[in-house]
């Protein structure tokens, strides 16, 4: 039955290709939820599924937490090269051999080397989300900002470090451990 809200098309597994059809019903779900964004790379850049992206003048960049090139818009779900368009998950689960995570329930940030990982930055602190599994992220992101601070803010990593917010000369907003 072809669904007039998200513009389905009919799957009949007896036809060759149904599973092409399946895939690309899934694209357009995703896509009217709008957790799947779809640019051009970046010229010169170079993009590999699981990494951090920012989007940049409509075309995509890996993020690293310099406070230069953020906030986080998603991660990318396929590899390309400048000039090609690559899908970006921006909410939602996503699954990766490339993740190496411990465990589960560990909130997810963007290191200045561009990379994923359990311990949050010195500065430029960005959620991106957090861990379901060794090798899955369930991406939520939580953009610098949109951090509020006071002075009653903390942040604890999963390793017990504690980490109160400044705000520098730019505005943004500095975690420094205590």
């Amino acid at each position: 039955m072809a669904s007039n809200i998200y513009e389905f098309d009919t799957i009949d597994p007896s036809l060759l290709g149904w599973d092409a059809l399946l895939e690309n019903n899934f694209d357009k779900l995703e896509a009217y939820n709008h957790t799947l964004l779809r640019y051009q790379v970046a010229s010169g850049e170079i993009v590999v599924s699981g990494e951090a992206l920012n989007l940049y003048r409509d075309t995509w960049r890996k993020a690293y937490a310099d406070g230069v090139k953020q906030p986080v818009a998603g991660v990318a779900i396929e590899s390309g090269i400048s000039g090609e368009w690559v899908r970006v998950r921006s909410k939602g689960p996503f699954t990766a051999n490339c993740f190496n995570f411990i465990g589960s329930g560990e909130y997810i940030y963007l290191n200045n080397s561009g990379e994923l990982t359990s311990i949050p930055p010195a500065n430029n602190v960005e959620i991106v989300g957090y861990t379901l599994a060794h090798n899955k992220l369930f991406i939520n992101l939580l953009p610098i900002s949109i951090i509020t601070v006071t002075s009653s803010i903390t942040l604890t990593s999963p390793n017990g470090t504690v980490y109160t917010p400044t705000i520098d000369n730019n505005g943004r907003t500095e975690w420094n451990p205590v």
